[in-house]
């Protein structure tokens, strides 16, 4: 029988559950605690209560303290923090003690950061000057560090992998293909009726979560379909013209617990996001045999091949339009949802935590070797 880990869990957010690379990494340390691991959780509070961008660039400073004050005591068998967070320490340090360091992509920023100003060249975002000092500059010096010294690099998807390998150069040996451990709304059971012709929307109003694509879609949906029904999650007013906003329903907030109900009310997901790694609500939706059309980046991209969702050009409404319409044939959609459902289920809470922890302890013993070598 092996002995547990002992692991420190890091992120440069605020810890609050159902909040993106937050809501993940709590998840994911109740996931390794039911193993039976030891696992404790660091995010923004040890800088305050704040995720100002002041607060982003003291945190790493904080993580270092903390670090060597833990590497120097033995505290932790596995240390796994998103990316940037190592970039104070030197590869010397790392090399000399037998705790892993691990650095976990929540959407590795360098490919956000080149999809953002392809927006901003193509006029579609305008980005501040001071983004361009911080996570559109120095960050990405703090990312590449990090990676550099990590032991081992979890990356979301194969074009996060790329990245790392090809133009960072890092060893394929050293870097993994991981997954956020979904929430309970994630479906192991195949849908036995077929969900209806109604639309769910995710996303907010920032840039990045398709804010004004999903807008303009919408609204050209309601208005060819008086029929169709929407419900829109993360707003707390659709984005949308007052003729047809009353036929959407707003969802601003909700609990984990409510979002498999929500979905096995819907049979269609629009989800136009400009730059995502793994979205575990695409994951979940999945599960629940939702069709899926999404934009055609990285990320979306693994999750819908082979039939399992509908991929689009992001920029091309039209298509995205086209695509949502296509999915009002209850044939389509049903043979659609269930190569959806099967298709996801790779990414199954347990499988996902039991690919996890293989990683950790290769890692752990490929370490140990070479101190011992």
């Amino acid at each position: 029988m092996t002995s547990p880990l002992k692991i420190a869990l890091i992120v440069h957010h605020q810890l609050e559950l159902g909040t993106g690379a937050a809501g993940s990494t709590l998840t994911l340390a109740a996931a390794l605690r039911h193993r039976g691991h030891l696992v404790d959780v660091i995010g923004m509070e040890i800088v305050g209560d704040s995720n100002s961008t002041l607060s982003q660039i003291r945190f790493p400073w904080k993580v270092a303290k903390f670090l060597r004050r833990a590497l120097k005591d033995g505290a932790y068998d596995i240390i796994d923090a998103s990316t940037g967070d190592y970039w104070l320490l030197t590869l010397k340090e790392v090399a000399a003690t037998p705790t892993v360091l691990v650095t976990r992509s929540h959407g590795l920023e360098p490919l956000a950061v080149a999809a953002r100003r392809k927006a901003a060249r193509s006029g579609e975002l305008r980005l501040r000057w001071r983004y361009r000092l911080y996570h559109g500059g120095w960050r990405l010096t703090e990312v590449r560090r990090s990676i550099g010294v990590a032991d081992l690099k979890l990356v979301l998807n194969l074009t996060e992998k790329a990245y790392l390998t090809e133009i960072l150069g890092a060893r394929a040996a050293s870097v993994a293909i991981t997954a956020p451990v979904a929430g309970q709304a994630f479906s192991e059971v195949a849908p036995t009726t077929p969900l209806p012709y109604r639309l769910l929307v995710v996303g907010g109003q920032q840039w990045r979560k398709g804010a004004l694509d999903h807008a303009v879609v919408v609204e050209t949906l309601l208005r060819s379909n008086p029929d169709l029904e929407v419900t829109w999650l993360g707003v707390a007013k659709a984005p949308v013209s007052s003729d047809v906003a009353h036929r959407i329903r707003v969802i601003e907030r909700y609990e984990p617990e409510e979002f498999g109900a929500i979905l096995d009310s819907h049979g269609v997901m629009l989800s136009l996001t400009r730059f995502e790694g793994l979205p575990v609500v695409m994951l979940e939706a999945m599960s629940h045999g939702v069709s899926i059309v999404a934009n055609a980046v990285p990320g979306p991209v693994d999750l819908l091949i082979g039939g399992a969702g509908i991929l689009v050009t992001p920029g091309d409404l039209n298509q995205a339009v086209r695509a949502v319409q296509s999915l009002s044939n209850d044939g389509v959609r049903a043979e659609m949802g269930t190569t959806a459902h099967s298709a996801v289920q790779k990414f199954r809470p347990d499988r996902v935590v039991d690919l996890l922890i293989e990683n950790y302890r290769e890692a752990r013993n490929a370490k140990l070797a070479s101190l011992h070598s």
